[in-house]
């Protein structure tokens, strides 16, 4: 038959015997046994003499042990509260319970204690949930089982941790529990049915012995990675790991030569996800003792940040070819995986700086949020004021440690409060996060600048006229200034304002007073002068522009040509009045007889 068409038959076959409540599947064999509880082997899941010895090799990463705990023929009953003991925690330690292939599909879980812990549900009992018990309760929201039934109920998963002697250990039941179902006993399973008293069952215990395991074919599974790594909160990644499977005395060539693989994330929700490829491996299918298998953990954007835990299983049925029981082993790995933030902070987040002081420091942290790993710092260089630069004393920290930010000031920085930006990045999983974060920066000296000036009246004006500047005198320093204001034609002072007073970051209007004494076109300006120490002498003037002044009005007698022309206009007038009165007296004569 070909092998291909060998593994689908076999598979789905293996697939039921595991998962299928039994009263599905025939009891070949069966002994005729009451209500009971009992461990089973997987390819039965009913109870028969003698109970199952299971085996396991111990080895590293370690192999689970999953042991179908069954109800054979029992009456009617709507739940169960079972709790397992092991004789020897040493050799084989409580890890979990599930319930997948239930006979109680509409289960709720009222408690599952696993090793004395609380897993889930209310709370466990302290007397009797101890570090070498699994204890799960559970009641079936659904209709009652009815009378003779027979199957799964849960299946109880321990850790194989030791080798046993010769004989092995005893997988059983605590003592010491109230309203048990076994008559007369206090022995910790109880099947309730609806009413005050348990419906009546026996138990029957099991066993395992791994002295020998030479011969027992088993699974092998390693991963290349002991640790997922770190992913950046709020950025889509993904990392790979291969799984690499060995098969061990014989496993491949077994009538059941396979390995399921599956993948959970557990953590804090929404959590990451991960798969496998291939999920199955088929040691027959081409003929092998070592295959692999790839596992792929996604972060998405709206993971959460925490520490989460990718646990591989690699599951499989083997039978010891000594006692013929099967066994169902769990090759397993975990691995842990981390999403992380930080942000970056400034101690302290104010500084003052002067100009004679010159520098300042801060110290800036990383604050991680389960972040362990390198930080890039900056300063956002638009965030500078003119004239401040900034250093880190390592520009490249590993966090949880600091680096000393270095801000000077030099002597043409405005004095006032600047909020300057840091920058702090990581790369992880080849995606890169910029934080931010933000120092403010209070620059104290002594800073008095010109605003404005202006001029009335407007020219062009006569000589003789008093122009008026208006000087607006601007303190952005952090001191109050006592100052001189002047006022300047072609650079040359004509009016000064001596101790003008200025409060620190006011403005004062200062009024000058020019007189003209000449006509021309002059420049005009205004500067403001301080005792000492000012910040930026650059702001310390302002031109206003050219101003024109005239001549003054003149008479029109102050001409020569025109004085001549009057002096020729006199001296018409006199002789033509000096004609006209001879003319007169000649007329005004007697003619001679």
């Amino acid at each position: 038959m070909d092998r291909k068409l060998l593994v689908l038959i076999l598979l789905p076959i293996t697939i039921l015997m595991v998962i299928v409540p039994a009263q599905i599947i025939p009891k070949v064999g069966a002994a005729p046994l009451p209500p009971m509880v009992c461990t089973a082997q997987p390819i039965d899941l009913y109870c028969r003499a003698p109970a199952p010895v299971f085996n396991g090799p111990v080895i590293t990463p370690s192999v689970l042990l999953r042991v179908p705990i069954v109800i054979n023929n029992t009456d009617t009953i709507n739940g169960f509260d079972i709790t397992l003991k092991v004789s020897d925690v040493s050799k084989l330690k409580p890890y979990d319970a599930d319930l997948i292939g239930t006979v109680m599909p509409t289960n709720v879980i009222l408690a599952k204690c696993i090793g004395g812990i609380l897993i889930q549900g209310s709370t466990c009992a302290s007397a009797t949930d101890t570090p070498d018990t699994i204890h799960l309760s559970v009641i079936d929201t659904g209709n009652p089982l009815p009378v003779g039934t027979t199957g799964l109920l849960f299946t109880a998963v321990f850790n194989i941790t030791g080798t046993t002697s010769t004989g092995g250990i005893t997988i059983g039941y605590q003592t010491g529990c109230p309203n048990s179902s076994v008559s007369g006993t206090t022995v910790c399973v109880s099947m309730p049915n609806g009413t005050t008293a348990p419906t009546p069952e026996t138990t029957q215990d099991g066993g395992f012995d791994n002295s020998n395991v030479a011969t027992l074919p088993y699974a092998t599974m390693t991963s290349a990675k002991n640790n997922l790594g770190q992913f950046l909160f709020g950025l889509a990644a993904s990392t790979t790991d291969a799984l690499t499977l060995n098969a061990v005395n014989g496993f491949d060539t077994t009538s059941t030569p396979f390995v399921t693989i599956t993948s959970t994330v557990t953590g804090k929700n929404p959590v990451p996800t991960s798969s496998l490829s291939p999920p199955f491996i088929d040691f027959s299918n081409p003929p092998a003792t070592s295959a692999t298998s790839t596992l792929t953990a996604s972060v998405a954007t709206t993971s959460a940040k925490g520490n989460d835990t990718v646990t591989i299983t690699g599951m499989y049925t083997t039978q010891d070819p000594n006692t013929l029981t099967t066994s169902f082993l769990e090759a397993i790995a975990i691995l842990p995986l981390t999403v992380v933030d930080f942000s970056i902070t400034a101690n302290p987040g104010t500084i003052s700086n002067t100009v004679t002081s010159n520098s300042a420091q801060t110290s800036i942290s990383i604050l991680p949020t389960y972040f362990v790993g390198l930080v890039k710092l900056g300063v956002q260089a638009s965030s500078l004021p003119i004239g401040v630069t900034a250093s880190y004393s390592s520009a490249t920290i590993t966090s949880p440690t600091t680096s000393t930010l270095t801000i000077t000031v030099s002597g043409n920085t405005p004095s006032g409060a600047y909020t300057i930006t840091l920058t702090a990045n990581s790369t992880l999983n080849g995606v890169t996060k910029l934080h931010t974060g933000t120092l403010t920066l209070q620059v104290q000296g002594h800073s008095v600048t010109i605003d404005s000036v202006t001029v009335s009246p407007q020219g062009p004006v006569a000589i003789g006229t008093k122009v008026t500047l208006t000087v607006q005198v601007d303190n952005k320093g952090s001191f109050a200034e006592t100052v001189t204001v002047n006022a300047l034609i072609n650079n040359v002072t004509v009016a000064t304002a001596s101790n003008v007073m200025v409060a620190a970051n006011t403005v004062v209007p200062v009024t000058l007073t020019w007189t003209t004494t000449a006509a021309g076109t002059f420049t005009l300006s205004a500067n403001v002068l301080l005792p000492a120490g000012e910040t930026n002498t650059l702001t310390n003037s302002s031109k206003v522009g050219d101003y024109t002044v005239q001549p003054a009005a003149t008479s029109p007698f102050s001409d020569s040509t025109v004085l001549a022309l009057i002096a020729v206009i006199i001296a018409v007038a006199v002789i033509a009045g000096f004609i006209l009165i001879r003319r007169r007296r000649t007329s005004t004569t007697p003619t001679p007889i």
